[in-house]
């Protein structure tokens, strides 16, 4: 389960990782300068319809936001995907070389 200072601590890192300020992402939301810097500070109620905006906004899918390993997720979906498509048993031996 994602924690209020989780969801803070996810907004920060998918703004950085944009190099977008906390007062840019305000203004991209429609909201004061100073709402996102409260929110990574933890003093806040965010009604969800917001941090969906705010989801939108930093251009992430709500599956990456939320993911577990969320600074890891592209890596882990890419590396999914190459996996995925590979025939029986090519996954039989890299899970075998994996495990060895």
């Amino acid at each position: 389960m994602v924690e209020v200072k989780d969801i803070a601590q996810r907004i920060s890192y998918f703004r950085n990782k944009k190099g977008m300020t906390a007062q840019e992402l305000s203004q991209m939301i429609g909201k004061s300068n100073n709402y996102i810097g409260k929110l990574e500070c933890y003093n806040f109620n965010l009604p969800s319809s917001v941090l969906l905006t705010i989801i939108d906004a930093l251009a992430v899918t709500a599956e990456e936001f939320f993911a577990d390993n969320f600074q890891t997720y592209q890596k882990d979906k890419e590396l999914y995907n190459l996996i995925k498509v590979l025939p029986q048993e090519k996954k039989e031996a890299l899970m075998k070389f994996i495990l060895s």
